[in-house]
């Protein structure tokens, strides 16, 4: 299977890196995103989003044995600040997937 890594910048300026990146033809055999971000300087990566119809991926990722941290409260908290994602955006275009974020260290991020 093919892997296709795309780096987005200008996250903090409109996302306009993701947003290109939508048009770019091999993505339109992308079955699954996965977003990570750093919300934080340092820590263990927290799944805090997911795409919906998610069932079959996350089935996946819990039979992967991945040490995979998460809960429903990280999306409630995570929707009610005024901070987006580039995954977002794959998200609203219907892209399969999840989000992950370290943050430890919040206070120095940024």
């Amino acid at each position: 299977n093919d892997v296709v890594f795309v780096f987005t910048n200008d996250e903090e300026n409109g996302q306009r890196g993701a947003r290109a990146a939508l048009d770019h033809p091999w993505l339109k055999d992308t079955l699954i995103v996965l977003g990570y971000e750093g919300r934080g300087t340092y820590g263990p990566a927290y799944m805090f989003e997911t795409s919906p119809n998610n069932y079959e991926l996350m089935k996946e990722l819990a039979a992967s044995g991945a040490p995979a941290h998460s809960s429903s409260l990280m999306y409630a908290v995570h929707d009610q600040t005024p901070n987006s994602t580039d995954f977002e955006h794959f998200k609203e275009a219907g892209f399969l997937g999840y989000n992950v974020a370290f943050v430890g260290g919040l206070g120095y991020y940024h």
